[in-house]
């Protein structure tokens, strides 16, 4: 495989493999995280599709856990219930929430229950834009 870094810099040309390797790696991850007919910086912009998005009649929370059995949210809005919204599976590993109204909350403490092989993991949501400690946690 010829690489155009190589004609630029001959003294490279030892890790010439490593320069295959790198290429084969980043073909294999954009197969992996791409669907057909996507771009990579479709997936760069994933902000405007995941995460928490204000919608006409409430919210819209989608997450990517591909290896999640199931996926909820809970938070302060719903007394910390982990199974009081559960979302829906949909294809690649999205999971995505409906929460109707106001049930969202500027300064709304959120977090993402995943589940895993059967255990319960807490997880702070991918694209959160704010995130804060608990003083006594």
């Amino acid at each position: 495989m010829k690489h155009k870094i190589l004609e630029l810099n001959p003294q490279l040309a030892p890790y010439e493999a490593d320069f295959d390797l790198r290429k084969e790696n980043l073909q294999r991850t954009k197969k992996a995280l791409l669907q057909k007919g996507q771009k990579l910086s479709d997936f760069a912009n994933g902000h405007e599709y995941f995460g928490f998005h204000r919608a006409a009649d409430g919210w819209v929370y989608r997450e990517w856990a591909p290896g999640a059995e199931k996926l909820y949210l809970t938070g302060d809005f719903c007394n910390w219930d982990r199974h009081a919204h559960q979302a829906k599976k949909l294809k690649n590993g999205v999971f995505e929430l409906k929460l109707p109204g106001d049930t969202l909350y500027h300064g709304a403490k959120v977090l993402a229950v995943v589940v895993h092989k059967g255990r319960e993991l807490e997880r702070i949501p991918t694209y959160a834009t704010r995130v804060v400690q608990e003083e006594n946690s």
